[in-house]
């Protein structure tokens, strides 16, 4: 979105947001007949012009009753030289407001409808110099210091302080700075309203707490502690198998032929590794980190599933079977999740994709042809599927900007959307047990505050078998969840370099592990002869198999 590495939820917040102003901007209404339209200029307080500054048409209410939500009929944006058109508006009264949609000032630059001027629009007609001010300075500054970075933070790049606006008013770049050698800071040409800080950089840190700041006037002191998420401090209800050294990303397992593949920085390949830990072979997968593993009909061994905005399927041997898109688009929309999944129950996997922004949802088949899409949702953080109705025929199940859980139909053009009770951005499908006739639902997502993240199990007519609250250093945003074969268990990877355990009978924690570093991912390895399943973390601190011990005492 901005080529910054953000957290979960502010990434979630600030898709969020500009997918529904993109959804506002699309629901206004169709040319009316007679339309008119409304231009102005806009100064800063100063007389500068205040350039880039969002301006709409709100029709005056036409009672004094309270009203639920502002309605805007047209929406613009001041140009270089202040000035901005807003057409399409149907013969009315109506107010004018300049600035972001939580503070907006009114023509002729007043804080208040009440005190405003109302702009009569008539049919065909052009009302000029609807002119004013901001009584206030357009752009401000943010200013403060890093505390507590730590001293074992792993390798540093250059840290940078970005402000991410949390309302649609603004779209990127957004406000940024590099951090200053005494570890201070200075964000300028700030507009007024209210973000999210954010720090990239910081090697094995991150930020303690969620800091969100308004931004009305210049704000000094705004400090930024950190916490170390690169050091181990909770090892409970594991046992160490085996460790490979090294910086690691992605990690998936094969349960058919018990092997292992992971990625590692500053290889060209993906190593594949055996129940022991040795590394059997590299498979070359040129630009491809891959996150998921699929078996299709026709196809011998695992196919690695992965790409950035072009979804790519490789053999085993890291041979290209089909790209999708194809042909390549010029600007592909990022993926944000990939699921394969048996839809048909014909043996063979089809692929599930959730896209970045308003691309919405997309089901392909095993040869990379698309069977159905659904673009009625958006930002679709996860993907999974299962039979979660219990009818013998899986369902296509996620999550999206909404926050909510939604079970598509087998053809897309139909959905159930469950409330979770929470925000929900991770999402994944399982039975708990071989009794079971209908898969589980698990969504994660995490508290208001942020501080906390809430995992939920939840039947398909949205019914809650359990809660459970998961608490970690900084926000702990859910990175991945995987569900163990043979076991009722679930691991629970956080960006902030902590992983749990968690029992999905009961709904309880029964290991965790933590100093994994930022966005660790785990796999489960199926245990032979009856073994409980292995889990393998990859981490920027090494390759790591473990043996559940647990419980452990919550």
């Amino acid at each position: 979105m901005v080529g910054l590495p953000l957290s979960d939820y502010d990434r979630h917040i600030v898709g969020m947001k500009i997918l529904l102003f993109a959804l506002l901007l699309l629901q206004g209404p169709a040319t009316a007949p007679n339309a008119g339209a409304v231009s102005g200029r806009i100064l800063s307080d100063d007389g500068s012009p205040a350039v880039g500054v969002r301006v709409a048409a709100m029709p005056v209410p036409e009672s004094t009753g309270p009203v639920s939500a502002p309605v805007l009929t047209s929406i613009s944006q001041t140009d270089s030289a202040g000035n901005y058109r807003l057409e399409n508006i149907p013969p009315g009264r109506y107010y004018v407001t300049a600035g972001l949609i939580n503070a907006p000032m009114y023509f002729p630059g007043v804080t208040s409808p009440s005190a405003s001027s109302v702009v009569n629009v008539t049919a065909s007609s052009l009302v000029r110099n609807v002119d004013f001010r901001l009584p206030h300075a357009v752009n401000f500054k943010v200013s403060g210091r890093i505390v507590g970075l730590p001293s074992a933070a792993g390798p540093l790049r250059p840290i940078m302080i970005t402000l991410l606006p949390r309302s649609s008013g603004l779209t990127p770049p957004f406000p940024t700075t590099l951090l200053g050698t005494n570890l201070t800071y200075e964000v300028v040409d700030i507009p007024p309203g209210e973000y999210s800080v954010q720090i990239s950089g910081a090697g094995n840190a991150t930020m303690k707490d969620v800091v969100v700041v308004t931004v009305n006037k210049d704000l000094t002191g705004v400090d930024l502690v950190l916490v170390d998420i690169g050091t181990r401090t909770r090892l409970e209800g594991l046992d160490t198998l085996w460790s490979l050294a090294g910086t690691w990303g992605a990690v998936a397992s094969d349960n058919n032929s018990g092997l292992i593949y992971a990625t590692s920085s500053g290889r060209p390949s993906t190593s594949e590794i055996d129940a022991t830990g040795k590394i059997q072979r590299e498979v070359p997968l040129p630009g491809v980190s891959f996150p998921r593993l699929a078996h299709f009909s026709g196809i011998s061994g695992v196919v690695f599933l992965g790409g950035g905005g072009i979804l790519g399927a490789r053999d085993a041997s890291g041979k290209l079977l089909w790209i999708y898109p194809d042909p390549r688009p010029s600007a592909a929309p990022a993926i944000d999740d990939l699921w394969p999944v048996d839809l048909d129950g014909d043996g063979s996997d089809e692929v599930v994709v959730g896209y970045n922004g308003a691309n919405g949802v997309h089901v392909l088949d095993s040869q990379g042809k698309l069977i159905w899409k659904s673009t009625t949702i958006g930002n679709v953080w996860h993907v999974s599927g299962g039979d979660v109705r219990g009818n013998g025929k899986a369902q296509v199940v996620t999550t999206s900007a909404l926050g909510k859980v939604h079970i598509f139909s087998d053809d897309g053009n139909s959905r159930v959307d469950l409330d979770p009770g929470v925000y929900a951005n991770m999402v994944r499908v399982g039975k708990i047990s071989e009794k079971d006739t209908a898969a589980t639902i698990f969504a994660g997502g995490t508290t208001s505050d942020n501080k906390n993240a809430i995992l939920t199990a939840l039947s398909a007519d949205g019914v809650k078998k359990w809660t459970l609250q998961l608490t970690g250093p900084g926000r702990p945003s859910f990175y991945s969840a995987y569900l163990a074969p043979g076991k009722p268990w679930m691991v629970l990877t956080m960006q902030t370099g902590i992983l749990f355990v968690v029992d999905v009978e009961r709904g309880a924690v029964i290991a965790t592990l933590d100093g994994l570093a930022q966005s660790p991912e785990a796999a489960w390895l199926a245990g032979k002869g009856g073994a409980d399943p292995m889990l393998v973390v990859a981490a920027k601190t090494g390759l790591t198999a473990y043996r559940v011990t647990g419980p452990i005492k919550r």
